[in-house]
């Protein structure tokens, strides 16, 4: 293609097919932003700081309804006006027992299984195990824990007693206290004469020992 002036030619026009390399299209460049977009850009950077304390309030606020919300579902306790979540907790709070006009000890928790038949009979017929009393007439209740626990101080089995001595254990001399070799040599052969006379009753034939003269 022939150019009339030099400052016609564009190099990029210029379409080379020589013999190895393919032909490459024209990559034409696209500016990053448009006037627009600039213009917007600036408008966001001259925005005030209420529209940005309002929006980071609508955050805050829809963050905190779902809070406000789930306390209000919670009934409040008339003594200590704060929400029961829990029943039992509840009564053993420190708030709730400081706003009792008559604070009474907290109740032994129960080693019951709330699933077990007797547990479910007593509550049919009105039993409260936050209650410090049982069944009954009113004035008249029963006590909340039937079956007492007592200490157990010693190794026995449930419901075994200790031996009592009889009388026959307590006749018999104290055993003798040795202090001294005599003593000791005294108390040797009075056991061997003990076992040869156990011996000669259980294994000793008189037939033999009349022989022997024994």
């Amino acid at each position: 293609m022939a150019y009339g002036n030099e400052s016609d030619y564009n190099p990029h026009e210029n379409k080379s097919f020589s013999l190895g390399y393919s032909k490459r299209p024209f990559i034409a460049f696209v500016k990053s932003k448009s006037e627009e977009e600039e213009k917007s850009g600036q408008e966001r950077l001259t925005t005030n700081g209420q529209q940005v304390a309002s929006f980071y309030r609508d955050l805050i606020e829809s963050d905190s309804n779902p809070q406000a919300k789930s306390t209000q579902e919670y009934p409040i306790c008339e003594v200590c006006q704060t929400p029961i979540h829990d029943a039992e907790r509840h009564n053993l709070n420190v708030a709730h027992l400081s706003a009792l006009s008559n604070p009474q000890a907290p109740l032994s928790t129960l080693s019951f299984d709330p699933e077990s038949i007797s547990y479910k009979y007593l509550v049919k017929h009105g039993w409260s195990p936050f209650q410090p009393t049982g069944l009954g007439v009113p004035g008249r209740e029963g006590s909340r824990v039937p079956i007492k626990a007592e200490l157990k101080n010693d190794k026995y089995g449930i419901g075994v007693l200790p031996a009592t001595t009889t009388t026959q254990q307590q006749n018999q001399p104290p055993p003798q206290v040795i202090s001294n070799a005599a003593q000791a040599q005294q108390h040797d052969e009075s056991q061997k004469r003990k076992r040869k006379r156990v011996y000669q009753e259980l294994y000793g034939d008189p037939k033999v020992n009349e022989y022997f003269g024994i």
